[in-house]
């Protein structure tokens, strides 16, 4: 049998088994099996695939079509830019979950700790501290007499965040934010 024929049944099968991912999931099972990348395949869609290989193809498949994650199957997952083993005994980090951690990171200096919340198994909330001390690293001088009541300027901290600072506020100062709201506090107390 071809590399597309197989791919195509794979297709069918899972998309007829309600995998929301099908075409997606058909490909990824396939270029893990027989180890041929997109560009191969694209190059040579007739290649014979070996019989063991098409026969392990057809087991992933139907595996997937009874809904066990992808990943459980492959064993591998992506989360932040790293490769994780996961088995079935693993919670699979999902697309959204990353989402989450990127906007708590945004507080976090290394060594910082958050908390995860979960509801029936799946992340819905990354907490990090609710206030937070961080220091200035870049924002325009302020100047002498510049006094407007509420005026702001951006200024970025030392993760990286942009947030809103009063006009007299210095590189190098150290500020509080609160995590909630991403707001200005004040100077910090540390």
């Amino acid at each position: 049998m071809t590399l597309g024929t197989l791919l195509k049944q794979g297709r069918e099968i899972l998309q007829n088994a309600g995998i929301a991912e099908w075409d997606l999931d058909a490909w990824y099972l396939l270029e893990y099996v027989t180890g041929v990348s997109r560009s191969q395949y694209f190059l040579d869609p007739e290649r014979e695939v070996p019989q063991e290989q098409e026969a392990a193809y057809r087991q992933m498949i139907d595996k997937r079509s009874t809904h066990i994650p992808l990943q459980h199957l492959t064993g591998h997952q992506e989360f932040m830019g790293l490769d994780f083993q996961v088995s079935e005994d693993v919670l699979v980090p999902r697309q959204d979950t990353e989402i989450l951690v990127e906007e708590a990171l945004k507080y976090l200096r290394e060594n910082d700790e958050a908390t995860i919340k979960f509801y029936k198994g799946a992340p819905f909330l990354v907490e990090a501290p609710q206030f937070v001390d961080l220091v200035i690293t870049d924002t325009e001088p302020g100047f002498a007499g510049n006094t407007a009541q509420g005026a702001l300027k951006p200024a970025t901290v030392e993760t990286g965040l942009v947030i809103q600072v009063p006009l007299f506020i210095e590189s190098g100062e150290k500020v509080q934010i609160d995590t909630r709201t991403g707001e200005y506090l004040g100077r910090s107390k540390e």
